[in-house]
């Protein structure tokens, strides 16, 4: 009973930090929204400090659309990406970020530009 506590309280921890180290605490693209005139930027602010990796967008055909993203190192909260003029389609917005301590985090965005 003592091991499965035990492995019971280690996963939880784990999972908890794990969320802990992904959490966006706002984007002003949010997961389902539409968007009337399309929106000039990704502005994302998380948690923690973390270095923004990647930013892509692709339609919901797979097609990608080239937002000329460049990696920023710079360890902060808060990001900016400008977008280019996104034509009325469904978008998929993916994100990667790198923690201080190297955890790797990923999230996506579901959109639709009326």
């Amino acid at each position: 009973m003592k091991t499965l506590f035990l492995g019971l309280s280690f996963l939880i921890l784990t999972v908890a930090g794990a969320h802990a180290h992904a959490m966006v605490e706002r984007a002003n693209i949010v997961e389902g929204a539409s968007y009337t005139p399309p929106p000039e930027a990704f502005e994302v602010t998380f948690i923690h400090e973390v270095a923004l990796a990647a930013v892509t967008i692709e339609t919901s055909l797979g097609e990608t659309v080239d937002i000329g993203f460049a990696p920023d190192k710079a360890v902060k909260a808060s990001f900016r990406v400008p977008l280019p003029v996104l034509a009325p389609a469904d978008y998929i917005l993916s994100w990667r970020a790198l923690a201080k301590d190297g955890h790797v985090m990923a999230g996506k965005i579901h959109f639709t530009v009326e």
